[in-house]
């Protein structure tokens, strides 16, 4: 045993393999795992010079994770008996690793190798939650002897014989941001065709046979389909249209995902005939959905506009389940499913998990089974949730806040959503609020009840550039410069995702992505509209873009507040680092 020979501890480091920054990002979804290397050196208690060895076994025995600060040991996948929302496992699955590193370590030491005396040990850390951060430092346990660990304050084991506590800070820090939302812009659908010989049955013939594959992959920047699980069985009709002698059927062939040109026959059914079509299938990337069309020699009339879906998890572990629909004669991706509630294409963009106050969820707790409304104030004076009267003449079966007492308190109040809880039976029909917050213009959170899950349903009418509400990724700084230069110029801009680029220093989305969107820097002095400005902010190390709208003012939206428009003031002019303009705004 090594601790038999335990003389005193002479390292104990933790790091990133490969790298010597000390800062990395994953998903928090349970499966996106980072790398983790703990080093330890112990000296043998006969011969100070001399390193103890430990072996594998011995080390995943002792080795140990915790808080930097607190100290309190991050459980392994091996105790779920433990509650955390952070685990480290031994072993690597199949997923990627971190989106990025970042802040590099001083006189960082990442590239010894087992000749420098130390036992190594890989570790893999992950998250079960997004919009965590944690910094993490590594201990052992040597038994006889006491615990040691890399954290702010250490420990007061005595290190070896007559040895003062063991101190050597150290440590490592991991984001957890949320798990990717995928949406119609993430995937894209290829197609191929190919000719079908033509078949009979029971006297009738199909003939002028097409089939034509619906490829659905993901078109993300490094994202990838890392495993499929079908919905239905390989070969299963969700659509069919039978218009006098034509006919379309589609087939979902997601069971058959990964098997590179698989010839297979395909059953196109109607009435009381059966007919075998032979096709080639998955010559593409993607998961694929066939669609087979033709003439046939008996008139009929008939249509079933089905669907189906598929679920994904991609090569960081994001799960997402695509809903597939057949109508006006094609296969089209019309949006996904969410914890088993059907999300449509029109409210997809829409929809997303919000995080629920406590104090609105002791609200909710109190009154039922009524269920409650109000909203969300951001006054100077008077922040927070403001409960109101549910109007709902049966309260039991859902909220609703009266439209005019609605209007009378945005006349005094900055009001940036309504809450409203909503039974979890009621959860696969939202179109009421829907509605309702397309006439008031506002997002309306809804947490369900008994389960405590929530939703955000944003307006689908186009708001105004000015007091907008602030939601990261929705309703943000670059989200406003789309939308004008959209509506004022006709001029459409791609979204990006935030995350990768709120976490690099001077890394800002406009400029990272200003070349490709068709923008051009200038240097000359004289703003038009559509001028895109973007400044250094002495509070954050971020950049923030913002829109010139002429006559000396801009829009723009700084978190938390409401988006507004300012002039463009000397304090803004001596902010800026750089202005951009759109090639079609170029006048030549």
């Amino acid at each position: 045993m090594y601790y038999s020979d335990f003389g005193y501890l002479a390292g104990l480091k933790i790091e990133y393999p490969g790298t010597a920054k000390e800062s990395a990002v994953i998903y928090g979804n349970g499966l996106n795992m980072v790398e983790v290397l703990v080093k330890v050196k112990i000296m043998n208690y006969r011969d100070p010079s001399a390193p103890v060895e430990m072996t594998k076994d011995e080390m995943e025995k002792s080795i140990f994770l915790c808080d930097y600060q607190t100290g309190e040991r991050i459980p392994f996948d091996s105790e779920p008996e433990i509650k955390s929302d952070w685990r480290v496992s031994f072993n690597k699955n199949d997923y990627l690793g971190a989106l990025e590193y970042s802040s590099s370590r001083t006189g960082a030491d990442h590239d010894l190798f087992p000749g420098d005396d130390y036992n190594y040990l890989t570790l893999y850390v992950y998250c079960t939650k997004g919009n965590l951060n944690k910094k993490i430092a590594a201990g052992i346990v040597i038994p006889d002897v006491g615990v040691f660990n890399t954290t702010s304050g250490g420990t007061n084991t005595t290190n070896g014989s007559g040895g003062a506590p063991f101190r050597a800070p150290d440590d490592i820090e991991i984001r957890a941001i949320e798990p990717h939302r995928y949406t119609l812009d993430d995937f894209s659908m290829n197609t191929d065709s190919s000719d079908i010989p033509g078949t009979s049955n029971q006297g009738a013939s199909l003939y002028n046979l097409t089939g034509t594959n619906y490829y659905l992959d993901i078109k993300k920047p490094f994202h990838k389909i890392s495993s499929v699980k079908a919905s239905k069985q390989s070969g299963s009709i969700f659509g069919s249209d039978y218009s006098w002698y034509w006919i379309w059927q589609a087939f979902d062939c997601a069971a058959d995902y990964g098997k590179s040109h698989l010839s297979r026959t395909f059953t196109v059914t109607f009435s009381k005939y059966e007919f075998p079509c032979k096709h080639t299938i998955n010559k593409q990337p993607g998961v694929c959905f066939p669609l087979i069309s033709g003439h046939c020699s008996v008139m009929t009339s008939w249509a079933y506009f089905g669907e189906t879906y598929v679920d994904i998890v991609d090569n960081f572990g994001n799960r997402t389940s695509p809903v597939i629909r057949f109508s006006n004669k094609e296969i089209k991706h019309s949006g996904f499913r969410n914890n088993s509630r059907d999300i449509s294409e029109s409210t997809v963009r829409h929809v997303s998990n919000y995080g629920v106050p406590e104090d609105i969820i002791q609200r909710i707790t109190d009154n039922a089974p009524d269920m409650i409304c109000g909203v969300l104030l951001q006054d100077d004076n008077n922040s927070g949730f403001k409960p109101c009267v549910n109007a709902s003449p049966a309260p039991e079966q859902g909220a609703i806040i009266d439209a005019d007492f609605l209007r009378t308190l945005r006349h005094s109040h900055e009001i940036t959503h309504v809450i409203c809880s909503v039974p979890d039976a009621r959860s696969h029909d939202i179109s009421d609020y829907q509605a309702m917050s397309d006439r008031d213009g506002l997002p309306y959170l809804l947490v369900l009840w008994p389960g405590l899950q929530s939703l955000t349903i944003f307006p689908q009418t186009e708001l105004d550039y000015e007091n907008r509400p602030y939601i990261y990724g929705q309703y943000d700084c670059y989200s406003l410069i789309r939308d004008y230069l959209l509506r004022e110029n006709g001029i459409a801009l791609n979204d990006y995702p935030r995350e990768v680029y709120s976490l690099s220093s001077g890394k800002n989305i406009f400029e990272v992505q200003a070349p490709e969107e068709g923008f051009v820097r200038i240097e000359d002095t004289s703003l038009q509209a559509g001028d895109i400005l973007v400044f250094n902010l002495p509070s954050t190390r971020l950049q923030h873009p913002a829109v010139y709208i002429g006559n000396g003012q801009m829009l723009h939206h700084l978190p938390p507040g409401l988006s507004c428009r300012e002039a463009y003031s000397e304090k803004w002019e001596k902010r800026t680092s750089s202005v951009w303009r759109h090639n079609n705004l170029i006048i030549k």
